[in-house]
C-alpha cells in the first residue's frame, strides 16, 4: 500500500524538475534482505504530504484525539523524502513499518529535509565496519581469513602489531602511529591471494609467517620500524609495499625451511640499505600505487 500511494521526486535533469537520485535497485535489495529478517526493522520512512497533492490525501478526526489520515487509491500523495531505497523493493510485503508524515512542506522545505538528511550525518571510519563486519560475520576465520588475521595481529600479545591498529572507535591517546584495520585487513587480503603455496594451507600458516616477517622487519629497521610519526615504514605505503615483498619471498620459500628462521635471511641484504625518513630511500613515495615502485626498489635492493 505504501508502495502504491507514495512517489520519489527523482530529478529529470533535461527539464530541471525534481531533486532526487535515481533508485539503486542493489542498494534496495540489500535493504529488503536486512528489513526482512527476522526481529529487525528499519528506521522511520519519512514522507510528506505536499499541499500540490492534498485532493489525494486528507486529515480527519480519530479516536481519542489521533488523526486519520485518508489517501485515495490510484493517486500517489505521499512523497518520499526519505525512504526511497528502503521502500522500493518491499512491495507485496507484509512487513511492519514506522512512517513519519510531515504535512505540508513546500517542495523548496522538502529538498532541504532530504539534502540535510543524506550529506550532513558524518561518514563512518572505513575502518569501523570491518570490525563490525569481524563481529557479525558467522564463521570469521573461513569467510573473512584476512580480517581475522588483521584483527588477531592487533590483540596477539606475541604480534609486533599488538594494540597498534586503529578500528575507528575511541583510544588512549599516544605517539604511536595505530594502522587502520582497514588498511592493514586489505594488505593481508592482497598477501593470501598472491601466496597460494603448498607450505601455506591454512589460517594460522599465513598468521604465522606474517607474524615471523613484521618481527622480523622490526629487528631489521630498529629505531625506525619504532618511528611511528615520521617513518614512511608505519604509513600505508610501507605496509603496502613490505606486504608485496612478503608475497614475493613466501612464493620462491622452500617448504622443507622453517619460515621463522627464513625470513630474517632473505631480508638481511636490506640492513643499512634502506633509510624510511621523509627524505629517505622512498623520499616521493605515496598511496598505493607508488607502493610498487617501493616494493621493486626493496627487490633490486635485495637481489643486486
Amino acid at each position: 500500500m505504501l508502495c502504491a500511494v507514495s512517489f520519489a521526486d527523482v530529478l529529470n535533469e533535461d527539464v530541471g524538475e525534481g531533486y532526487q537520485g535515481p533508485r539503486n535497485r542493489q542498494h534496495s535489495t540489500d535493504s529488503r534482505g536486512y528489513i526482512s529478517g527476522e526481529g529487525t526493522s528499519t528506521v522511520p520512512l519519512v514522507f510528506n504530504l505536499r499541499d500540490a497533492t492534498s485532493e489525494s490525501w486528507d486529515l480527519a478526526q480519530g479516536l481519542s484525539g489521533m488523526a486519520k489520515l485518508c489517501l485515495r487509491r490510484g493517486a500517489p500523495s505521499l512523497a518520499q523524502a526519505d525512504c526511497q531505497h528502503r521502500l522500493s523493493e518491499l512491495y507485496g510485503m507484509a512487513v511492519a513499518l514506522t512512517v513519519m508524515a510531515f504535512v505540508g512542506l513546500s517542495f523548496r522545505m522538502e529538498m532541504a529535509l532530504f539534502n540535510v538528511i543524506n550529506t550532513k550525518a558524518k561518514g563512518l571510519s572505513p575502518s569501523l565496519p570491518n570490525f563490525h563486519d569481524s563481529l557479525l560475520v558467522s564463521d570469521v576465520v573461513d569467510d573473512a581469513s584476512h580480517l581475522y588475521i588483521a584483527q588477531l595481529l592487533n590483540e596477539d600479545t606475541g604480534s609486533p602489531r599488538h594494540r597498534l591498529v586503529r578500528y575507528g572507535g575511541e583510544s588512549t591517546p599516544d605517539l604511536r602511529r595505530r594502522t587502520s584495520l582497514r588498511m592493514l585487513q586489505r594488505t593481508v587480503h592482497h598477501f593470501i591471494r598472491s601466496t597460494e603455496t603448498e607450505h601455506l594451507r591454512t589460517v594460522q600458516d599465513y598468521y604465522a609467517v606474517i607474524v615471523a616477517f613484521w618481527w622480523a622487519v622490526q629487528d631489521l629497521f630498529g629505531e625506525e620500524s619504532n618511528d611511528h610519526r615520521h617513518r614512511l615504514l608505519t604509513e600505508g605505503t610501507g605496509f603496502y609495499s613490505l606486504m608485496m615483498l612478503l608475497a614475493d619471498l613466501a612464493r620462491g620459500h622452500n617448504a622443507s625451511e622453517s619460515t621463522t628462521e627464513f625470513l630474517p635471511t632473505e631480508l638481511s641484504p636490506l640492513r643499512g640499505r634502506v633509510v624510511w625518513g621523509s627524505s629517505g630511500t622512498f623520499a616521493q613515495a605515496g598511496g598505493h600505487k607508488r607502493a610498487t615502485d617501493v616494493c621493486r626498489k626493496l627487490k633490486e635492493l635485495l637481489y643486486r
